[in-house]
């Protein structure tokens, strides 16, 4: 079976969730003896952060569509569709698509799957899904209802990745929705627990790096021994200096360090004792669910969706209803090691729910449905 994979942009050289998932994805499904495409009209230069096995099959399409298109399709969008980006585009990627011919096509995205939609097969059949890797309930705007009705007819299945997100997308699409979640590889590196608080994610302000530079701020003193470690790219610089003025404000350059990205993140979860993760909302929450795998307790917020569907309150973690709370929360795992331990064990059982081997049969029944 032929597999299309394909993200629009923000593939290249970027290190998010989406494009791990991607990498993994992909991979798998190679191994399963499929022909996988990996597909993006990204314009940028450069690898990909994540790689993909040398049997998978990557296309940077070289699709930019010229500003005196826009124009021109903005004025006269009924008379001439083919100057209207959608349009535009998606004849170049029809013309691409009817070579490669796919059995199915996974877009990582709703707006990815615009691209897409129109793509008939040129003659054979193909099966469309899209993929929602964020809270649907806020990424689905309610003024553009009709246009996701529309665009949903075209799709074949809908993948969100918790439960609560389903009825979000069927205000929109009446077609088949499935819960799965992204596969969290198993972290089993042996090696000695460090006194340090890990939170991984983008810099920027939903993800909250600042709340907790605050909270720790709050407690430093009393525990001198103990470092915050932030892993991640910097999406917002103007974020990253509101973050690093703070750290200078507490006095705290010297334990709170902004590491950037790395390939190794599974050894950096694995010496840590403490995962922090203050996130606004989340789709899942692929690096908390990474760091459950690697066995640390975790610390967030009670409103926060995604977050609090991940941590269960006093089994795998603490959920925290504000940032006093947040403090006591870091405070009480940072003074019991044994609490440490227990909750970390059950994240770890926890995590095992999103393995690969069950991610990916869930896929593939998806898919032979």
């Amino acid at each position: 079976m032929r597999i299309l994979i394909y993200k629009k942009n923000k593939l290249i050289g970027t290190s998010g969730g989406i494009e791990k998932v991607i990498s993994w994805f992909s991979g798998a499904l190679s191994k399963q003896g499929h022909e996988v495409f990996v597909v993006t009209r990204d314009v940028q230069k450069g690898d990909l952060f994540y790689p993909l096995l040398p049997e998978v099959k990557f296309q940077q399409l070289p699709i930019v569509f010229p500003k005196w298109r826009k124009l021109i399709g903005k004025v006269f969008k009924q008379i001439l569709p083919y100057f209207n980006q959608d349009a535009y585009v998606q004849k170049a990627i029809n013309q691409y698509f009817s070579i490669i011919q796919p059995n199915v096509i996974i877009a990582t995205g709703v707006s990815d799957f615009i691209d897409v939609c129109k793509y008939t097969g040129g003659g054979h059949i193909c099966k469309k899904f899209i993929q929602i890797h964020n809270n649907p309930k806020t990424a689905l705007k309610k003024r553009k209802k009709k246009l996701y009705q529309r665009l949903f007819q075209y799709a074949d299945g809908i993948q969100v990745l918790l439960p609560s997100f389903v009825s979000a997308v069927r205000t929109y699409y009446s077609g088949q929705i499935s819960v799965i979640g992204n596969t969290v590889l198993k972290n089993d590196i042996q090696t000695a627990r460090q006194n340090i608080i890990i939170y991984v994610g983008r810099v920027e302000p939903s993800k909250r790096q600042h709340l907790l530079i605050e909270a720790f701020a709050q407690i430093h003193l009393k525990y001198p021994d103990w470092k915050v470690h932030f892993w991640g790219e910097i999406n917002v610089p103007d974020y990253y200096q509101k973050c690093i003025s703070l750290i200078r404000q507490y006095n705290l350059k010297e334990c709170v360090l902004f590491k950037g990205r790395t390939q190794q993140m599974s050894q950096e979860l694995a010496k840590a004792s403490i995962c922090a993760f203050p996130s606004a909302a989340e789709g899942f929450g692929l690096a908390l669910a990474e760091s459950m795998s690697a066995g640390l307790p975790s610390v967030g917020f009670r409103e926060s969706i995604g977050v609090n569907e991940l941590i269960h309150h006093n089994h795998n973690g603490l959920l925290a209803t504000d940032l006093r709370d947040f403090v006591d929360c870091l405070e009480k795992l940072i003074v019991n090691e044994d609490l440490r331990v227990r909750l970390g064990n059950n994240a770890r059982i926890i995590s095992e729910q999103y393995s690969s081997d069950k991610i990916l049969n869930a896929w593939l029944n998806l898919i032979e449905k």
